[in-house]
């Protein structure tokens, strides 16, 4: 008589179940697995995606800063608030895509929008105290851009290094 074959003796590949619902799409990596990492200490893992995140926030200042220069040259009113529709649609755009976890999206979606609002206000108040100089705002609005970039790219640099071997 033959004997049933158990489970162990005939391995067939089968898919691993998954932990998430769906990947975000948006990046590379869950942002969710990044908080676990960073929650067990393993800071030099996340310090990377964190850098290219706070870089991120500081470019998307830079660009309201560059709207708002922008509108006030040319007297328009319309601008800032279709800009503002434009604003909320991209963070619900970034909230429904950074990670499965809704409420965890959302306090990433609220770090960001907190992390430029202060590069932000620094420009602002700058560009207050200056006078509303526009050569204060022109400026202002590329050194955040290229504080951005400086934020951002090392993070980068750690990524490609890490990918490397």
């Amino acid at each position: 008589m033959p004997q049933s074959e158990s489970p162990s003796d005939n391995p067939t590949p089968q898919s691993r179940p998954s932990r998430h619902t769906r990947r975000p799409p948006l990046a590379e990596i869950d942002s969710w697995e990044l908080w676990q990492e960073w929650k067990r200490g393993e800071r030099a893992a996340v310090m990377p995606w964190m850098r290219l995140l706070a870089g991120f926030c500081v470019v998307l200042a830079a660009m309201y800063s560059f709207f708002f220069v922008s509108s006030i040259l040319s007297d328009d009113t319309i601008a800032p608030i279709a800009l503002l529709f434009v604003y909320v649609g991209f963070l619900y755009w970034i909230w429904a895509r950074i990670s499965p976890r809704k409420g965890f999206a959302l306090a990433i979606v609220g770090v960001m929008v907190a992390v430029s609002l202060v590069a932000f206000a620094i420009w602002f108040v700058a560009y207050w105290l200056s006078g509303w100089s526009v050569w204060v705002g022109i400026v202002g609005t590329l050194v955040l851009g290229l504080l951005g970039l400086v934020i951002a790219l090392p993070g980068l640099n750690t990524m490609a290094q890490q990918n490397e071997s």
